[in-house]
């Protein structure tokens, strides 16, 4: 089977992985050997990034059908949303506080920043402090660039907004079998 896949066009994958339905896939690509997950690594990969997952969701009057296609499913993908929002506050916090401390750094307000310097960089200059904050900026920056959420509150029973995220198409946030590199 795995051979029969690994000779299809992206196109033709999708519609036969489409019709095997989800627990058939499942099935598949949860028994295959030791060897063919050595040595098809690569394929399992592109089978598994090119599999169409179709959620239906009802709330009210209203039906809402959604396909993506990837290696996550829909509560993978509320999961990795629910990290990356958490994270980006953290990340907002964290730069908040270091401007805090930049502004008045023998304040009382801000000690923790100071302590937190002192421990991970031994140096609580402003130019440190200045680098920490560039740094969690450009953190900060590239997920927000790498994944632009929308989510169907209906989908993944959030209170948020429409639709599934939104990513580059060669970005890959859920790899059952992942390389060395988180996303592509």
């Amino acid at each position: 089977m795995l051979l029969i896949l690994k000779r299809l066009e992206t196109q033709d994958l999708q519609d036969t992985l489409r019709a095997m339905g989800e627990k058939l896939v499942e099935r598949f690509l949860t028994h295959l050997g030791k060897a063919d997950l050595d040595q098809e690594f690569s394929t399992i990969r592109w089978i598994k990034n090119n599999w169409p997952r179709t959620v239906t969701t009802t709330s009210g009057g209203t039906t809402v059908t959604t396909t993506m296609v990837g290696s996550c499913s829909a509560k993978q993908y509320q999961q990795i949303y629910s990290a990356a929002l958490l994270g980006l506050q953290w990340l907002d916090r964290a730069i908040a506080r270091t401007d805090a401390y930049l502004v008045k750094p023998g304040d009382t307000a801000t000690q923790d920043v100071r302590a937190a310097l002192e421990l991970h960089f031994h140096n609580t200059t402003d130019r440190v402090a200045h680098h920490v904050k560039e740094r969690l900026a450009h953190i900060r920056n590239d997920i927000r660039a790498r994944c632009r959420f929308r989510l169907n509150a209906m989908v993944l029973g959030t209170k948020n907004a429409m639709s599934l995220p939104l990513m580059r198409p060669m970005t890959k946030w859920c790899f059952a079998l992942t390389s060395s590199t988180a996303a592509e």
